[in-house]
C-alpha cells in the first residue's frame, strides 16, 4: 500500500514536469501563453516553448555568491573550521582535566583514610610513609585539585 502511494505520486510529478507549453497571438494581437494547442486560427503564430525546470533557489544565491566572492566564502570557511578545532581543543581540555580532577580527588581521599599507608620505593619494593610524607602527598593532592577541579 505504501508503495502504491509512492507510484501514484511518482506519476503525478512526472506528468507535470514534461507538460507542454504553446505560445500563439489570438485575432486581438495578444499573445496567449497555454498549455492546451491554439484554435486552428492561430496555427500560423504557434510556437511550441521548451520549458525548463529553475534550479533551486538557494542553489542559484550560493553559486551566484561563490562566483561573485570566493575568497570571502573561502575566509569563512577558514575561520569556521578554526573556530570548530578550537572548539573540539577545549572539550577535549575539559575532558582531560575532569579526569585528572577525579584521580586527584580519589588520590587525596586515599591518603586520608588510609591508617598505614605504602609507596612503591622505586626497586621493587614497598616503603611505608611517615606524618611528614603523608602530609608533602596530601599538599600535592590538594594542589592537583585545585589546578583540576575548576
Amino acid at each position: 500500500m505504501r508503495y502504491l502511494v509512492f507510484i501514484v505520486l511518482f506519476l503525478f510529478c512526472s506528468t507535470l514536469l514534461h507538460a507542454q507549453v504553446y505560445k500563439w497571438v489570438d485575432e486581438d494581437g495578444n499573445t496567449q501563453y497555454t498549455d492546451q494547442p491554439p484554435p486552428s486560427s492561430a496555427a500560423d503564430s504557434e510556437k511550441k516553448l521548451k520549458i525548463r525546470a529553475a534550479p533551486p533557489s538557494a542553489a542559484k544565491a550560493e553559486s551566484d555568491e561563490s562566483a561573485s566572492q570566493p575568497d570571502e566564502m573561502q575566509e569563512f570557511k577558514d575561520r569556521r573550521e578554526e573556530r570548530l578545532k578550537e572548539k573540539a581543543d577545549n572539550l577535549a581540555q575539559e575532558e582531560e582535566n575532569k579526569t585528572r580532577c577525579l584521580e586527584a580527588q580519589g588520590r587525596l581521599k586515599t591518603i586520608q583514610v588510609s591508617s598505614r599507608l605504602t609507596m612503591p620505593d622505586g626497586k621493587g619494593g614497598i616503603v611505608y610513609v611517615d606524618d611528614d610524607m603523608r602530609q608533602t602527598k596530601i599538599n600535592e593532592a590538594q594542589a592537583a585539585i585545585a589546578a583540576f577541579c575548576k
